[in-house]
């Protein structure tokens, strides 16, 4: 199991981290889609450095995020598995194993 903290961006994002402080300098920039490891892909707002706008909402860890979609993703599907998996671009066995993660560790 990981340990608790501060995890660099490469062990989140399945691309090059660098781009992404390019992307939060811009004025005005556009969502940028990030791939997962999972092979989930998120859509996301960069932020500058210091700007707690964003920070309004309660936090939740990514992998929180993660696992609350693709269980809302197999609901959707009536609990079929495979369409789940279809929907969202990744392996059944992903969301097998992301179900099986308990939010939170």
């Amino acid at each position: 199991m990981p340990a608790a903290g501060p995890v660099h961006c490469s062990e989140l994002f399945a691309q090059p981290w660098e781009p992404l402080f390019d992307r939060a300098a811009q004025v005005a920039q556009p969502p940028v889609e990030l791939a997962l490891w999972s092979g989930l892909r998120l859509a996301c707002l960069p932020q500058p450095a210091g700007d707690t706008r964003a920070l309004a909402a309660a936090r939740m860890p990514l992998r929180d995020v993660e696992i609350a979609l693709i269980r809302k993703a197999v609901n959707e599907a009536r609990g079929n598995v495979m369409e789940a998996a279809r929907a969202l671009g990744i392996s059944r066995a992903t969301v097998y194993r992301k179900l099986a993660q308990k939010p939170g560790k």
